[in-house]
Parts: structure tokens; sequence; C-alpha cells
């Protein structure tokens, strides 16, 4: 359903998560589970190009493996890949010492790529009213989580801190620490993904102005 649950699906590697909470948000507005827009059509090289510079590098899109819904995924390499690279069992070795003397410190990114990804959750809905009422109970799963059955037992999904978003749809919720927008519109929900070396506002800004591209095309 959101992109909370796709993250604990492909933890788990099953797909019943997914199944699991599309279908509590279905049997709550009626909405139905089914689209044929392709994300990775809408995330061409001309709509990323026109948000960030991606000159002379070519562009990977890839699906899901793992989400019922369509999702796709964009990445490009960054410009300081092999750096990186380079530099992975110096920063490694660090954060496990100062980890290991009690120190609290965040695990270092390695992430060579920009990316950006697109979830569209639902067909179009048959009314504002219905496409509204998904969306807040898609945004309450994320934010309050639900106990799952899956085939290795009882599963919680994730919970995310969510900021409501003025200025694109008809509703927008930005999850930080997902650096993910969730967005409503009258009749379709999708989500944008964003991850850069940009820090949250502007990696915020680049999702909303992204999504609004998106809303005029779904």
């Amino acid at each position: 359903m959101v992109a909370a649950s796709l993250a604990a699906c492909s933890e788990t590697g099953n797909g019943s998560i997914d199944e699991a909470v599309t279908e509590e948000v279905a049997r709550q507005t009626g909405a139905s589970p089914s689209t044929d827009t392709s994300p990775c059509e809408i995330l061409d090289d001309e709509l990323i190009g026109r948000h960030f510079d991606i000159a002379g590098v070519e562009i990977e899109r890839s699906p899901s493996r793992y989400s019922r819904h369509p999702l796709c995924t964009a990445s490009w390499p960054k410009p300081n890949a092999a750096e990186i690279e380079e530099r992975r069992a110096e920063q490694m070795a660090d954060y496990t010492t100062r980890k290991m003397r009690g120190e609290d410190v965040e695990m270092p990114s390695f992430r060579t790529t920009n990316e950006v990804s697109l979830t569209i959750s639902e067909d179009a809905f048959e009314s504002p009213e219905q496409a509204r009422a998904a969306f807040d109970s898609a945004m309450r799963v994320m934010s309050e989580g639900m106990s799952v059955g899956t085939e290795a037992g009882s599963v919680e999904t994730p919970r995310y801190e969510l900021e409501p978003v003025e200025g694109v749809g008809e509703k927008a919720m930005w999850a930080p620490e997902l650096r993910q927008l969730s967005v409503v519109t009258t009749d379709r929900i999708f989500h944008v993904g964003v991850q850069t070396d940009g820090d949250l506002d502007e990696e915020l800004l680049k999702a909303k102005e992204i999504a609004r591209e998106i809303a005029e095309v779904l």
C-alpha cells in the first residue's frame, strides 16, 4: 500500500504484508487496488532532467519485486561514487570502533546512486471522497502501524512520523525518515521518494516539484 509496508515486505521477502495492508484499506474504503499505469514510463529522462543534473549519465529503472502496486525506482550514479566506494572500509572501521566504545553514532551511508521512486497505490477512485478516505486510511497505517499475519507469524508494520505538506494535490504528507511524499488528488494516490545528497528540506522541495508534474499526467 505505502512505502512503509513495502519496506517491511522487502525485509521479510514475503508479499503478504503489503497485501494485508491493501486489503485493510480496501475494506475500510471500498478502494480497488489495481492500475494499468506504468510508473517507469512516468519517470522518464525528461521529467528527471528537469529537476536534477543528469547530463552524460545513464538512468536505470527498476520495478519492485515485492509490491503489488506499480512501483519504479530510477537511479543514476553520484558524481563521487568512486570516492564513496574507496572510503567504505575506512568509514565502516571507524563506525565499528566508535560503536564498540558506546558512542551514539549513526551508520555511515554508502549509497553510490541518487534515486527517485514512484509508487501508484490505486486505480482511479469513483469520487474525491473515496480517494481522500483511502489516503487517510493509508496514512494511519503508516503513522500507527498494524499487525498482520505472515507465514512466519504476526508482524508489526513500521511506524513513521508524518508531516502535512501544502501546495501539492488535495492533501499530502511527508515522511522524513523515508524521504517520501504521499499525495492524494481528486481521484488518485501516489508516493514520490527522493534519495540524493540533499538535506531533508531540499529533498522535500524536489519531491513536491516532481509530484506536481506527476499529478498532471495521472
